[in-house]
């Protein structure tokens, strides 16, 4: 296939990427608009803050699978393995991560795209992309910033692929643009944290609260149950 054909495939591919769950769900189920919430961003960590792990969980699953779907399909339309498949892959990939950062529907107001690029890279190479997700939850867990998690996860995997696939300038370009893009999406949180005033992702202490909350609500149960049979 032509590669002229990837043009209106981006466009398509930048379309899909205007659909955020995250804005979709926090107003259909709870009647709220994530933007003028917490930190305004449209994304999975947002939710998660204001939602709870669930939320965020499930926001995070379809923005993964947004990637994947973009890169997916470019890299099977212009053949596994070839340069130009790679190209298409990442010319795709990087469609659906644009218009899931400036999403023309929402006036350009979306997420920050990590977890968009997470599917993507899972498409580029499953194994390294997966076990720096893993290290990049681990760090948020622990340490809770996880605009640094991020910046991290994209800066080791377009290395990676840089040096693995980057006979192609081409190829070299669209990931420097993964890079970037992240770079200009986290400027504020890299900002804050570099001033102290970042928020924390608290993913054990909302986990903690969760559990405490429902073990709470079991104790409450079995006393009212109590007083009823005295």
């Amino acid at each position: 296939m032509n590669l002229i054909w990837l043009i209106p495939l981006c466009v398509g591919a930048y379309l899909v990427g205007n659909v955020n769950f995250s804005i979709i769900l926090a107003r259909f189920k709870h009647g709220k608009d994530i933007r003028k919430m917490g930190s305004g961003n449209a994304g999975a960590t947002n939710m998660l803050r204001q939602f709870g792990t669930r939320w965020g969980i499930v926001i995070l699953l379809l923005d993964v699978t947004k990637g994947v779907a973009g890169a997916l399909t470019g890299y099977l339309l212009y053949g596994r393995g070839t340069v130009d498949g790679h190209i298409a892959m990442y010319a795709m990939g990087l469609a659906v991560v644009l218009g899931h950062c400036f999403p023309v529907i929402y006036k350009f107001r979306g997420g920050k795209g990590v977890s968009t690029i997470v599917g993507v890279f899972l498409v580029a190479n499953p194994l390294l992309a997966a076990g720096m997700f893993l290290i990049g939850f681990l760090y948020v867990v622990i340490w809770e910033y996880g605009a640094v998690s991020s910046i991290i996860f994209v800066t080791v995997l377009v290395i990676n692929q840089s040096i693995e696939q980057g006979d192609s300038l081409t190829v070299n370009l669209l990931l420097a643009s993964f890079y970037v893009l992240v770079i200009i999406t986290h400027r504020k949180n890299i900002f804050r944290i570099l001033t102290g005033g970042e928020n924390r992702a608290s993913v054990l202490k909302r986990l903690k609260k969760k559990t405490f909350e429902k073990k709470r609500a079991k104790w409450l149960e079995e006393d009212n149950c109590n007083e009823k049979i005295n």
